[in-house]
C-alpha cells in the first residue's frame, strides 16, 4: 500500500494480491513449522493434515 501511495504523484499504481494457500508449494520453504501449525496445515508433529492431502 505504501508503494502505491508513493507512486501516485508519478501516475504509477501498485497492487498486491494474496497468492492463496502456500501449503505444498516452495513459497513456504523458509516459513517455520509453527506458522503451518497455526494455519491448520500440519499437526503437532509436522505431518500434513489428511484433509489437505486430497485437494
Amino acid at each position: 500500500m505504501e508503494l502505491d501511495v508513493r507512486g501516485q504523484s508519478s501516475n504509477i499504481r501498485s497492487y498486491a494480491v494474496h497468492p492463496g494457500s502456500i501449503g505444498g508449494t516452495e513459497l513456504g520453504r523458509e516459513a517455520p513449522l509453527e506458522l503451518f501449525q497455526k494455519m491448520g496445515f500440519v499437526d503437532a508433529q509436522g505431518n500434513m493434515l489428511p484433509k489437505l492431502l486430497h485437494r
